[in-house]
């Protein structure tokens, strides 16, 4: 699955971990996580050819929050540059196809944090 894969990339990149250390979780971080931090998302379309599964196409969702407005543009441009365009095979997980689709970016007035919203699209398998 594309999550064991991202999850891996992101917690062996140098620059990543320079700035979230360990932060980086699935779904959701427990609520007394020092920013900044990571929160990553998946959503799986399975794509079948006449001989069964071919592979997933995965739309992955990353969330960087921050207490610093840079320092949350910093560590997107740092995970973007750590999955965006990374092929290979990464804990089982072979990943074809690894590129940006959107970014946007807010303020969530009741975490008092800026976020930065990095949306990738994945073939995997």
């Amino acid at each position: 699955m594309i999550n064991k894969a991202i999850y891996y990339i992101l917690s062996n990149n140098d620059p990543v971990k320079a700035l979230v250390s360990d932060r980086i979780f699935a779904l959701t971080a427990p609520e007394t996580t020092k920013a900044p931090f990571v929160v990553f998302s998946r959503k799986v379309v399975p794509v079948y050819t006449k001989s069964g599964w071919e592979y997933d196409e995965s739309s992955v969702a990353i969330l960087i929050f921050s207490k610093v407005y840079v320092n949350s543009i910093d560590v997107m441009k740092a995970v973007r540059t750590a999955l965006e365009w990374n092929k290979g095979t990464f804990v089982d997980v072979s990943i074809g196809d690894a590129r940006v689709t959107d970014i946007d970016e807010g303020y969530d007035l009741e975490a008092d944090m800026y976020y930065q919203t990095l949306l990738m699209n994945f073939t995997n398998k």
